[in-house]
Formats: structure tokens, C-alpha cells, sequence
């Protein structure tokens, strides 16, 4: 099919789903929103680095051959037509995505009018510091020679781009489709089932939530936790099963590995208590609590980075505090027998989760985002909107 007359071309890069994680998910979803907005011709530009979670952040031979595989779709891409903006999620604080990084985008730059680097896994600022080595001070001129705009989720992840020396900088949070379709009210059961979706690892607190599950198990019989997802390196099945065991109420913990479509969306419908335990340093915007909040679910959240930023200041739950001096595992005991104690106002709590996420995380604020960024024609006026500058 040709391209269509006087529209603007976009090529999103990035890796859809599978594996299962948030920022696949993110792109795919940017990618059919996209080639929903009037005056744009969206081309997606597969990024398949990661085959699965357990070669994540590793370097292997099959990354080095998707590079050149890479080259060779933006060569085809660019023989199309004229290419207006390229999306590129960058690679956050990793060693192996940032070589990636650099590799690429300056032949990204050569083929497209503009290069927005779209910042999903945060950390960049820290990892590199105030005095960075010669390998990071290239990489900041390459950077910001190839990419002069960034795409940030959150306000705390405004200072990755800007320690590149990006000085352009728009903020638009993630979205997700409305699946609950309104306000879900819950009818209390005698169990409780508490929560918890992604990657399983330590990063992410399955660990430290497993123990504390077994703290309070024995105070609440009718306690139940849910774990969806599966183990990334070097956490293990093996782990996560010896974790379980030593809890002393394995026969209340249940996994179902990642899901997605309907079986995901059954998981929040019979979920009671969502929990979102990550102390990842690469943090940057916590999806499944957006997809909980849709739901009207109650949170337990970590106070960990853009956490209760992305949740709210006034979210509908209970903030896990975090003290480096302290046992994470002991906080989230302490905040989860909070929460349950509290189990009365969970449906206050859960409908203002549900409102939280109509006032900013919809599928049509999104859109409008991103029209003004891109500076496509709105879809009611025909009128070009500005961008939105940081």
C-alpha cells in the first residue's frame, strides 16, 4: 500500500509483545494508536533484541545479527518515502542497551527530518552521575546529536533525558485501553485475594512479598496472593518455588505464569487487593497499577522512585515506606495487615483509583498527547497543535 497524500510519517521503533513486558506493550500500543489519528502514516521498526526475559540485558551473538537486521529494515523503511519522525525507546541505564543506543541512531538520524528518544526504563541520570567516563561522555554527544526532543512518562523522569542534554523534553504519560468500561464494585468474599503482576524477580520485591506474606498469613486464614508473571534472571523457578515454600502457606499462593487478553483481565476482575512491591532502580512507570486502577482496585504501593507519582498523591490504598535499614519484606507486612484492616474502604478506594485513571490515563488524553507532540491535525478541528514543551 503507498503512502498517503500530505500525511506526516511516523516509524515507531521498539519490540511488540512477546516477551510480555511493559514497555512492549507500551509501543504496540503506540503503534495503533497512531494509525488511528487523522494525517499519519505509521510504520513500526521491529527492535526483536530480547527473544526472552532470560537473555534480557545479556550480550549474545543472535543481538549482534539483529543489529544488522535492524539496518536493513530502516533501509527499506527509508526506500518507502521520506520518514518525518522516528520514535526510539531508549535503553535505559543497561551497558548492552546503551551500546545498542549508540550503534543505531545515528543511522536513524541519516534516514528521518526527527529522532524523539522515548524514555520507558529510567535510571540514566544515576547510573551515570555527575562525573561521567569517556564511554559516557561520547554517549551523551551522540545522544544529543541524534535525538534533540525526549518522550518522558513521568515528571522524575524528566532528569534521564536531561542529563543527556536534551533540552526539549515532552511529558506524556502511558495509557492503557479501558477494559472495566466504569466503576467496578466488589462483592466481599470470604477469601481475599491480594495481587501482584510482572516479572518476578528481587528488583521487582517477590521475594521480600513472599516473606511477607508467610508474616502475616497466620493472622489472616482468608488471605490469598497472586502472582502473575514469571522469573527473570537470576531469580529463578527454583527460587521462587523454595520462596514459596518457606512462607509455611504455600497452599494459598498461586502463580499462572504471564497472561495477557481476557485471562489478564479476569486476573484484576477477581483480584480483591492489588500490590505493586518494585524497588527496581531501572522504575520508571509502574503499568499494571494503572491497569489496577482501571479495575478499581485498592494499592499497596512502594514508595520507590515515580511510584506514587504514577498512583497519585491521594491514591486509594496504602504507601509501603521504604527504609534502608530496614527489611523490605517487614514493611510490606506491616502496610499489607494496614490494608487489610481497612478492608472497608476498599470500595472508596478503589473508585478513586478508578477516577485517578480517567483523568490521566486514558486512551484519548494519550492521543491528544501525542497529536501535540507530533504535531498532527485533532481529529474535531483539523487545526496542528502546538507541542507539548517541557
Amino acid at each position: 500500500m503507498g503512502l498517503k497524500r500530505d500525511a506526516m510519517r511516523v516509524v515507531v521503533a521498539g519490540q511488540f509483545p512477546p516477551p510480555i513486558g511493559g514497555q512492549n506493550i507500551c509501543i504496540q500500543r503506540m503503534v495503533h494508536l497512531l494509525e488511528k489519528c487523522p494525517g499519519c502514516e505509521v510504520d513500526h521498526l521491529k527492535l526483536e533484541f530480547t527473544r526472552s526475559w532470560s537473555a534480557a540485558r545479556r550480550f549474545d551473538a543472535h543481538k549482534v545479527t539483529e543489529l544488522f537486521r535492524v539496518l536493513g529494515r530502516l533501509v527499506k523503511l527509508r526506500a518507502r518515502g521520506k520518514i518525518d519522525a522516528v520514535i526510539f525507546p531508549a535503553g535505559g541505564p543497561h551497558r548492552i542497551a546503551i551500546l545498542r543506543d549508540l550503534l543505531l541512531l545515528p543511522f536513524i538520524r541519516l534516514a528521518c527530518s526527527r529522532v524523539l528518544l522515548h524514555f520507558h526504563a529510567a535510571g540514566l541520570a544515576e547510573k551515570w552521575g555527575d562525573r561521567p567516563s569517556t564511554f559516557q561522555s561520547l554517549g551523551c554527544w551522540i545522544y544529543r546529536i541524534c535525538c534533540r526532543e525526549a518522550i518522558v512518562i513521568t515528571e522524575f523522569g524528566r532528569k534521564d533525558a536531561a542529563c543527556l542534554g536534551i533540552e526539549e523534553i515532552h511529558l506524556l504519560p502511558n495509557y492503557c485501553e479501558d477494559w472495566a468500561g466504569g466503576v467496578r464494585s466488589r462483592v466481599e468474599k470470604e477469601t481475599i485475594t491480594c495481587l501482584s503482576i510482572g516479572h518476578l524477580c528481587e528488583d521487582k520485591g517477590t521475594p521480600a512479598l513472599l516473606r511477607a506474606f508467610g508474616k502475616i498469613a497466620g493472622e489472616f486464614p482468608q488471605l490469598h496472593l497472586r502472582l502473575v508473571g514469571e522469573p527473570i534472571a537470576p531469580y529463578s523457578e527454583e527460587a521462587l518455588m523454595a520462596d514459596r515454600e518457606a512462607t509455611g502457606a504455600k497452599e494459598r499462593i498461586h502463580g499462572s505464569g504471564p497472561l495477557s487478553g481476557d485471562a489478564l483481565q479476569d486476573a484484576y476482575r477477581e483480584g480483591d487487593l492489588f500490590v505493586f512491591s518494585s524497588v527496581a532502580p531501572y522504575e520508571s512507570f509502574g503499568l499494571v497499577m494503572v491497569e489496577a486502577m482501571q479495575w478499581s482496585l485498592p494499592l499497596v504501593v512502594t514508595d520507590w522512585r515515580a511510584n506514587l507519582s504514577v498512583a497519585g498523591e491521594k491514591f486509594g490504598g496504602v504507601v509501603v515506606e521504604i527504609d534502608q535499614g530496614r527489611d523490605l519484606a517487614d514493611s510490606l507486612a506491616d502496610s499489607l495487615r494496614k490494608a487489610v484492616l481497612a478492608r472497608g474502604d476498599w470500595p472508596q478506594w478503589g473508585e478513586q483509583n478508578r477516577k485517578y485513571y480517567e483523568s490521566r490515563y486514558t486512551e484519548a488524553r494519550f492521543k491528544d498527547g501525542i497529536q501535540a507532540i507530533l504535531g498532527l491535525p485533532r481529529e474535531e478541528s483539523g487545526e496542528v497543535p502546538r507541542g507539548v514543551r517541557g
